[in-house]
């Protein structure tokens, strides 16, 4: 099984990446968040929430056959750096068991 790894672009990059993806029907999606905000935890659950709202519009209108998994893979406060991140650990584990076709997450950052 090949996992795709789908960054959504911002800005006018959006619409093209989500066109030149696999369009193979039926792909379980996994959404994973994060956020380095230490300004609290409310504002991280709103940042987080919101990147989750984007990824599930993508997979909604953009993706025809793509099903969002509700396992919610959300690292909070923790920088984008590595990968000592409890949630992308046990998203990666999900990869390996095959219960994962594509992961969607949103690129911060301008870079």
């Amino acid at each position: 099984m090949t996992t795709r790894h789908f960054t959504l672009p911002t800005g006018d990059g959006w619409a093209a990446a989500a066109r030149s993806a696999d369009a193979t029907p039926f792909k379980r999606c996994a959404i994973y968040t994060r956020t380095a905000s230490t300004a609290g935890p409310q504002q991280e659950t709103s940042v987080l929430h919101a990147q989750r709202a984007t990824c599930l519009e993508c997979i909604r209108r953009r993706r025809p056959g793509w099903i969002a998994l509700p396992t919610r893979y959300e690292d909070r406060g923790l920088p984008g750096l590595g990968t000592e991140r409890p949630a992308l650990q046990q998203l990666l584990a999900d990869v390996d068991a095959g219960h994962i076709d594509v992961i969607v997450t949103m690129k911060e950052g301008g870079g």
